[in-house]
């Protein structure tokens, strides 16, 4: 996009000119810009913008709102903004501007299975999801309209997006696609029904029958009702495996029979629960107070304000975000019932000097109307308020679990100290890192913190479960991962901060950071594990993985082979070795690799990564019969895992371009894989 001022209104509103992204621009400057895109080349009268945007003002006043919008657009513009912006005393008009949803709608119109998946990429979230926060009936009322516009565009190119796939025989693909779908539209049988066919097609009727009694379940809770004839049938029909004919984009249900099939046990999904996670708590936002400063900073805080709010709609992962105008809520000495509201969280900006600001966080729970949760952030707003929003959102998603914790497990054991938690969970490990012993682990390990949010144990353990979950292939799906990502790196992050020399908790911080694509962060927290202690073997080894992303993975052997030295026992080496494959793949000696993959299976013959690269391995050494079969076992140990976890995990990880020109031709032999499963 050199050169061209472009503006994404799908997901969270981004302004770019040229490859410059605008940064600080108001929410409602951002609103007014992205009304204009939506409606470029036609004149859009100043008077509606006003009253948009400003419906509670006097008209002058309204009008003023407008001006100084545009006055904010052309400071950040400069010269460019006579290209773009053609303005007489009654209209506005947006011109030669890209806009994402535009080349989307486009791509919606054709039936090209190419063009239907970049019209996928664009859609990056819903609709202007940044600025629901702006508190204007007529512009909800806009962005309701065109929401459930938009909302049934995505739906409809997924529904060809899928029955193109099934065409093609992508499978896997196809059952990608119908799971977005339905994510978006989770009460519409036929769309449920689309799912059910593209993963009968990929040989994964169990998931398809389970996923039927899911759906049941739900229609029976939300609605009073169970599935129509034509669902039954179909689950019939997969269950007596009689679909081979059956298109994805073709009407199911036709083979005479409403009966509801009984479905084994053995059909159910294996994939574990992380129930706390993604607590379902609600969270009131009241307005950022701003303390201090000239009057200029105003907009700063209004920016600071905006930034925060998407961080924690994109952090607070199960939490619904809701906003709050009165401040008597914030009272700590009379509780004010609030049903819908779980938590408050208030926020105040201090201008402390120039460029240095300190934001004051506070959560009140409205139940007791007691303060849960406090604490201070500085940093310099010019460059860390970004940072500093981001650090705010993971660190109130940590108090979100430890409270939806504190509620689920600690009131029936009140009084029960964090030791006895901890035990729990050390017995609940085990001696293998498997999803049910990750899980009861996790949950005796957040009783601990939440019983003492100071013990650096407990912290490290939690983090060490979420680094479980994103690093096992078939644990979770991208949601949960994220939400492990963020629940991690919080757990690690306050252990370090209690002592920062701690190796472990070190060594786990670098990990996360590692597995969410901050590839030199999670450097530099190996190093300091490794000034703690230098003989953490952990910590080598993980260092050794992580430079591979780098583009460094000549490096990656030697380091393992150190931690080998060290010692380990057999979980460890599993892991171990499997770096050592890894690296030896992406450097293109497949039959080291090899010899590496297996030598991890036989330390842990359930480690889904070694199986999943040894797949790739097969392929790429040219045992395509071998390699087929490998993936056969790993997908019938991991049903419901998707080719987006891959790209997720390994692709997308790292922007080095010598690691990319690596991983790039390993994928392509997996998806090779997957279209001949």
């Amino acid at each position: 996009m050199s050169g061209i001022l472009a503006i994404d209104v799908l997901g969270t509103v981004i302004v770019r000119d040229g490859d410059r992204e605008l940064l600080g621009l108001p929410r409602k400057t951002r609103a007014l810009l992205g009304y204009l895109a939506v409606y470029r080349g036609d004149p859009i009268p100043r008077d509606s913008l006003a009253e948009l945007l400003w419906p509670d003002r006097p008209t002058d006043l309204a009008r003023q709102g407008v001006r100084n919008a545009l006055m904010s657009l052309r400071k950040a513009l400069g010269q460019r903004w006579s290209e773009h912006f053609a303005t007489t005393g009654e209209f506005i008009q947006l011109n030669g501007a890209y806009v994402d949803l535009g080349e989307f709608e486009q791509l919606a119109r054709s039936c090209e299975r190419d063009d239907l998946r970049q019209a996928i990429d664009l859609y990056r979230g819903e609709f202007f999801l940044d600025l629901s926060t702006i508190r204007s009936e007529p512009l909800t009322n806009w962005l309701t309209v065109e929401r459930e516009r938009i909302g049934a565009v995505i739906c409809n190119v997924l529904r060809q997006l899928t029955a193109a796939h099934d065409r093609a025989g992508a499978y896997e693909e196809a059952v990608v696609s119908a799971r977005k779908l339905v994510a978006l539209e989770p009460l519409s049988e036929p769309d449920h029904r689309v799912l059910m066919l593209a993963l009968a097609h990929a040989g994964r009727r169990p998931e398809a029958l389970h996923h039927y009694d899911e759906l049941a379940e739900r229609l029976s809770r939300e609605l009073g009702t169970g599935p129509d004839s034509e669902t039954n049938a179909l689950a019939l029909a997969i269950e007596r495996s009689s679909v081979s004919a059956l298109m994805v984009d073709e009407s199911a249900g036709h083979s005479g029979s409403s009966q509801r099939p009984r479905v084994s046990p053995a059909a159910k999904s294996t994939r574990p629960h992380w129930p706390y996670l993604m607590p379902k708590l609600t969270l009131g936002l009241l307005p950022l107070q701003s303390l201090g400063g000239q009057p200029k900073n105003g907009d700063l805080a209004e920016r600071v304000c905006d930034d925060l709010i998407t961080d924690l709609i994109e952090h607070s992962h199960g939490v619904s975000i809701a906003s709050i105008a009165d401040r008597r809520l914030m009272t700590s000495l009379v509780p004010v019932a609030r049903p819908d509201v779980d938590y408050v969280l208030s926020a105040a900006i201090h201008f402390r000097q120039t460029r240095t600001v300190r934001l004051n966080v506070r959560v009140l729970d409205t139940e007791t109307g007691l303060y849960r949760w406090g604490r201070r952030y500085d940093g310099d707003i010019t460059s860390d308020h970004l940072w500093l929003t981001e650090k705010i959102a993971r660190d109130v998603h940590f108090l979100m679990v430890r409270e939806a914790s504190r509620r689920a497990i600690m009131s029936p054991l009140e009084g029960i100290g964090p030791e006895h938690f901890l035990s729990r969970a050390t017995a609940a490990f085990g001696r293998r890192s498997t999803a049910s012993a990750t899980s009861e682990a996790q949950k005796w390990l957040l009783a601990a913190v939440a019983a003492d949010p100071a013990n650096t144990s407990a912290l490290t353990g939690l983090a060490r479960t979420c680094q479980h979950i994103v690093s096992q292939a078939g644990w979770a799906d991208l949601t949960v991962s994220k939400a492990a990502y963020d629940l991690g790196l919080a757990a690690a992050g306050a252990a370090v901060d209690l002592v920062p020399e701690d190796d472990e908790a070190n060594c786990f911080l670098g990990m996360l950071h590692s597995a969410s694509g901050d590839i030199d962060a999670a450097q530099e927290a190996f190093d300091r594990a490794l000034a703690g202690n230098p003989r953490f073997a952990p910590a080598h080894a993980f260092r050794g993985y992580n430079a591979a992303f780098r583009g460094e993975a000549h490096s990656t052997l030697q380091s393992i082979e150190t931690a080998l030295r060290m010692g380990g026992g057999e979980r460890r080496q599993a892991i171990w070795w499997f770096f050592a494959g890894f690296a030896q793949l992406l450097l293109g000696n497949g039959s080291n690799a090899l010899s590496l993959f297996r030598k991890s299976l036989e330390c842990n013959p359930e480690y889904g990564s070694a199986q999943l690269f040894l797949t790739v391995a097969l392929r790429q050494t040219g045992n395509s019969r071998d390699s087929l079969r490998a993936f056969t076992e790993f997908r019938t140990r991991f049903p419901q895992y998707e080719v987006a976890a891959f790209r997720q995990q390994w692709v997308a990880r790292s922007q080095s371009q010598v690691y990319r020109s690596q991983i790039d031709p390993l994928f392509g032999h997996l998806r090779d894989v997957i279209a001949a499963h």
